[in-house]
């Protein structure tokens, strides 16, 4: 079962895997111009979405952790934005700000980007970024320690191979989310090629060797290409 719980979250965990909506373009006929549908939709999504994502889930982690929570932070200060993390028994949280579900204007959108988050936890990417992260930041420390670095240089060289290892497979990440994203919004019942069209209203990833997240409108060739070999 899915538990949605409507709070107010300052600061939830540091590891995160999320969906990059910095800045996203503010345009008629999003949900937040009728707040009462735009719960309607939501709690509608999420009931959509529960059956679909714990079978995936199954199928895929084969573990215990498929008891997915439903964070909603109503902070009208926190941007648009959503987020993957996991509680401290390992079992997947997903956050949504409800800056992000007024910005939709389809449920195809807001299905597609649950999806998307819940698609993070089940091919495991926190856990991978996490690892990735640790070998990585142990690599720089130890070339910094071999080349006779004070500890402060170690250090430093330390923060930036975590740094280093927190991007390292993020686009990939991103892409493989997507495309099992678009897997689960299908059989959900929505239509994901409509929903990544929310891609269209994000600001364009920073094009740098550090970017988290692919361009948008490979994203979007990443949907209609999945949702083509789907038939749909």
């Amino acid at each position: 079962m899915w538990r949605v719980l409507l709070i107010c979250l300052c600061v939830l965990g540091a590891c995160t895997t999320g969906y990059n909506t910095g800045g996203v373009t503010q345009v008629p006929g999003q949900l937040g111009e009728d707040p009462e549908r735009a719960e309607q939709l939501f709690f509608q999504v999420v009931r959509d979405m529960q059956p679909v994502a714990q079978s995936e889930c199954r199928k895929k982690r084969r573990d215990n952790f498929c008891e997915f929570v439903i964070l909603v932070d109503v902070d009208p200060r926190s941007p648009p934005n959503a987020y993957q993390t996991l509680s401290d028994d390992g079992q997947p949280m997903l956050t949504m700000t409800a800056s992000m579900i007024a910005s939709f204007q389809t449920a195809d959108e807001m299905a597609f980007v649950m999806a998307h988050e819940v698609a993070h936890h089940i091919l495991r990417h926190l856990e991978q970024q996490q690892d990735t992260v640790a070998a990585s930041a142990e690599l720089y420390a130890r070339l910094a320690a071999q080349q006779g670095g004070s500890p402060r240089d170690i250090r430093r060289a330390q923060q930036l191979g975590a740094q280093v290892g927190a991007q390292a497979y993020s686009q990939d990440y991103e892409f493989e989310a997507d495309r099992l994203g678009t897997v689960m919004t299908a059989r959900a019942g929505y239509d994901p090629v409509l929903g990544s069209k929310y891609f269209l209203r994000l600001p364009e990833p920073d094009d740098t060797y550090l970017a988290t997240h692919p361009p948008n409108e490979e994203r979007r060739q990443m949907v209609a290409k999945t949702a083509a070999e789907l038939g749909l």
